[in-house]
């Protein structure tokens, strides 16, 4: 109920259907009478009253097309898995095999480390373990018998019983030991 009005209003009573009494028949409740007085007095000089107002607009909330929204966010959402999808599908690249033999490398590889000259230098050390190194890589890929990671101990004994030719292997059980030596 709104009333603009100063003064005494005559309100009607609500009406109602009582089921309880056969028939059923409409009632009303009796008329009620408000009185509507101004709280300000027209002398208060305190009072800071509002100008008229015209009707107040919807929250936010209730102005969001809540629809289109939650469509936007799920088509997005696919788009993202989509693509996401897509990348974990691709294949890696293929690592090209060497298309050098390893005898080729392993002679490549001799040849480079003559050029640094190693022993005329002193460095004793560092030309057995790069000799190792091109020995040890030359035998994992002919010889079936070597692991990579086998001590030179363990690799001189699997030489002995290798299936190389008795001289190759020979030569390379010396070469091994004046590594280690």
């Amino acid at each position: 109920m709104q009333v603009f009005r100063l003064g005494t209003i005559t309100l009607p009573g609500l009406a109602f259907q009582n089921r309880g009494v056969r028939p059923a028949r409409g009632q009303r409740v009796p008329q009620v009478q408000l009185e509507v007085v101004p709280v300000l007095t027209p002398a208060d000089s305190n009072a800071e009253l509002r100008p008229v107002r015209g009707p107040i607009g919807a929250p936010w909330w209730e102005r969001v097309p809540w629809v289109w929204c939650s469509a936007g966010s799920r088509s997005s959402r696919l788009i993202i898995l989509g693509v996401v999808a897509r990348r974990g599908r691709r294949a890696p690249p293929a690592v090209a095999a060497s298309a050098l033999d390893p005898a080729r490398q392993a002679l490549e590889r001799l040849d480079a480390l003559r050029r640094r000259r190693l022993p005329e230098r002193g460095a004793f050390a560092d030309h057995a373990f790069e000799l190792t190194s091109i020995v040890r890589r030359f035998l994992e890929a002919t010889a079936q018998t070597t692991r990579p990671g086998d001590t030179t101990t363990e690799l001189l004994r699997q030489l002995e019983t290798a299936t190389l030719p008795p001289e190759d292997s020979g030569l390379l059980v010396e070469l091994l030991r004046a590594g280690i030596a």
